[in-house]
């Protein structure tokens, strides 16, 4: 049996990205007299990555919610909050708050992995601005 993947939230994702990049790439490049094709391609790589982060922190809040991610460090946060707090927490409680340190944690990684990808992207399109102007 061949599981079929699900493509279209990424094409969906992709065009709006497009459609946000394209839009700032207008407002900023318009609003600047002085080097508004840089500025608008600024505008352009901040709104298509809005997009994208955004899309990102979703998946991982709905990944998080179907099984535990970091399930080692989450129940290390949550043994580290229950001794800091002299307090105890039926299993229930403690399985819900690991379920909820490990999403936060994936969210956190994924935004680190999208400014770090922002930062490398950025990175390169200011070097290849440098090289052409």
């Amino acid at each position: 049996m061949v599981m079929k993947s699900n493509k279209k939230p990424i094409k969906i994702t992709v065009v709006i990205a497009l459609l946000v990049g394209i839009t700032f790439f207008g407002l900023i490049s318009t609003t600047i007299s002085t080097s508004f094709l840089q500025s608008g391609l600024l505008g352009f790589l901040i709104g298509f990555f809005i997009i994208w982060l955004v899309y990102f922190a979703v998946w991982f809040i709905v990944k998080g919610c179907k099984r535990t991610a970091f399930p080692v460090q989450s129940a290390y946060i949550v043994g580290f909050l229950k001794k800091f707090l002299y307090t105890t927490v039926t299993t229930d409680q403690e399985k819900m708050l690991i379920e909820l340190a490990g999403t936060v944690i994936m969210i956190a990684a994924g935004l680190l992995f999208a400014a770090v990808g922002f930062l490398t992207f950025s990175c390169l399109v200011y070097l290849a601005g440098q090289l052409v102007w």
